[in-house]
């Protein structure tokens, strides 16, 4: 690998995790000010909600590791903080998850989460939220 190779590596590298750190510190925004609630049950039953300062519940995760939207203006909260930096759909979920489980997974007796279920389709009509 040449030189010019490794500087236009590095500087990718340096781009992604910036890129990462403020994704991260944006979501963190939105998390922190959430109270999280995890049951144990029987059989390694693992569950966990969000709630707001008004003790409405906006998110839950469930044993098998799907993250679910319960109120849509936070989870467009965090689409629109990835669209600021031109990720895609795809890229939005990507990110989501990995914050999820490096911020949670320990909570969650490190199962991790693997996918976002957004019954309420709360990105389908952009245009009713912009």
């Amino acid at each position: 690998m040449s030189l010019k190779e490794s500087i236009k590596r590095i500087l990718k590298e340096t781009r992604e995790e910036k890129v990462k750190n403020f994704i991260y510190s944006k979501f963190d925004r939105v998390f922190d000010k959430l109270n999280l609630e995890v049951n144990y049950e029987e059989n390694d039953y693992v569950y966990g909600k969000w709630f707001d300062e008004d003790k409405q519940q906006v998110f839950h995760r469930n044993s098998w590791g799907t993250f679910w939207i319960i109120q849509c203006e936070p989870y467009r909260t965090l689409y629109t903080i990835s669209k600021s930096v031109g990720f895609d759909d795809i890229e939005f979920n990507k990110i989501l998850i990995e914050y999820l489980n490096d911020k949670y997974k320990e909570q969650f007796l490190n199962r991790t989460f693997k996918s976002v279920g957004d019954e309420l389709y709360c990105l389908e009509d952009e245009s009713i939220w912009n």
